[in-house]
């Protein structure tokens, strides 16, 4: 079930039937099977860091770089949970919306917006989001917002509930009222996004036979792009002036577009993906893929998957990017059917001891360099031992968390002695080197 819709909501997007046959990928379970396979591409990889609980039917997720701080819609609760960034817990709850989707920050005025569908409203709140409330009526079902903080101005996403139609509101960010409205006809708008570099605004919706480009000064229509589906998410990549667009279908499809030409420079196919964003340093994009209950990493540039992908919780709707500070890189899932947030990080095991004996504990360390806090006591969920030269080991035994982000395995006792891989998995299900170890009997 689709969260964030109200009695009038769009039929198109809440007929999706989720496919039985759609399933989270095999999570590795202590002592449920004795082989493993060295499947690791490297000594690092990424990580379910952290699981935060929330409000109910969380929908959207923005990150306050500057205050390192995460907001999270909830649209069943119609409230927004306030996380602490450097903690990875939820500080303060504010109530008071109407079926909240869309959220995004001006990290310059502290200031907090939030796209409210029961209501077709915008809510702007400042003070990191416990200062004075504004509600700017926008005229449609509120569903994606953006900011543009060069010029202060905030776009919304204002659907009809027929679904064939709509506009994008647009916001005086200095007074907090409508300036404009640009109306969209076959249209029904649910994604927004603002490239800085080239200053156009992105506008995609449901059933759509094309995404709009507006110019950001004339708020014209500049290109439509021919992407023919329903989408909703889009994201830019600034340094690249590139736009991605996921197709949110089991039969669906993610584009790559120039923000030069508009042009679609690639469009493979994807099942499910539904929100997007990109880790602008990494050069990576991060792809929520719905019912799947994964998000897939993918190369900016080709779109091909760039690691497998990660398991996270059920129905990942919406996703956000820490894009600087000493947490840059760290990515926030909202888990719609799970009231939760997926934190994801790097992370990079190694050992603290090379040599050891079978039946004895062997201790690994984790560095999680963007974790200001420790990890979660399950962010790793199996150690393998894979003997030197041989691609398939034996799983040890069941893996207890200790404090310091270490975590102790029972080595299994029929191994013989001599070098052995260690590889880790981490919750997500992907797998990294930590070291060797010499085993003496």
């Amino acid at each position: 079930m689709i969260k964030g819709l109200g009695a009038a909501g769009l039929v198109a997007i809440t007929a999706i039937a989720v496919p039985s046959a759609v399933a989270s990928p095999a999570r590795v379970v202590n002592g449920a099977s004795r082989a493993c396979t060295d499947a690791a591409v490297g000594h690092s990889t990424i990580a379910v860091v952290k699981t935060i609980r929330v409000g109910s039917g969380p929908q959207g997720v923005a990150v306050d770089s500057a205050d390192d701080v995460v907001y999270v819609t909830n649209a069943d609760s119609d409230s927004m949970s306030i996380i602490d960034g450097t903690t990875a817990t939820v500080a303060a709850t504010v109530d008071g919306f109407s079926e909240p989707v869309g959220v995004a920050v001006n990290e310059a005025d502290d200031i907090v917006y939030v796209a409210n569908a029961d209501d077709s409203s915008v809510v702007s709140i400042s003070g990191s989001g416990r200062g004075t409330r504004t509600t700017v009526p926008i005229g449609g079902l509120g569903w994606d917002v953006a900011v543009d903080q060069d010029d202060d101005t905030v776009y919304a996403t204002a659907a009809l509930p027929q679904g064939d139609s709509g506009s994008l509101a647009v916001i005086d960010g200095t007074r907090q009222s409508l300036s404009s409205v640009v109306a969209f006809a076959g249209l029904s708008p649910l994604a927004v996004a603002v490239s800085d570099r080239s200053n156009r605004i992105y506008v995609t919706g449901q059933n759509t036979v094309g995404a709009a480009a507006l110019d950001g000064v004339t708020l014209a229509i500049d290109d439509t792009i021919p992407l023919v589906g329903s989408y909703w998410d889009v994201a830019i990549h600034e340094e690249d002036d590139t736009a991605y667009f996921p197709n949110y279908q089991e039969q669906g499809s993610f584009a790559i577009v120039s923000g030069r030409t508009s042009q679609v420079m690639s469009n493979e196919p994807l099942a499910w993906p539904w929100g997007v964003a990109v880790s602008q340093a990494a050069d990576l994009v991060y792809v929520a893929r719905g019912p799947t209950n994964t998000v897939s990493v993918l190369d900016a540039t080709t779109g091909a998957q760039a690691i497998p992908s990660l398991a996270v919780g059920r129905f990942p709707i919406a996703i956000a990017v820490d894009q600087s500070g000493p947490n840059v890189g760290t990515v926030y899932v909202a888990n719609s059917d799970d009231i939760s947030v997926s934190v994801l990080g790097s992370v990079r095991p190694s050992l603290t001891s090379s040599r050891s004996r079978p039946g004895s504990k062997l201790v690994v360390a984790v560095d999680a360099p963007q974790a200001d806090y420790d990890l979660a006591s399950r962010a790793v969920s199996a150690v393998c031992f894979v003997r030197e030269g041989g691609a398939t080991g034996t799983l040890g035994g069941s893996v207890t968390a200790r404090a310091g982000d270490r975590w102790a395995v029972t080595v299994p006792s029929r191994l013989r002695g001599g070098t052995y891989r260690v590889v880790v998995t981490f919750d997500g299900g992907l797998q990294a080197r930590a070291g060797r170890i010499t085993l003496t009997r």
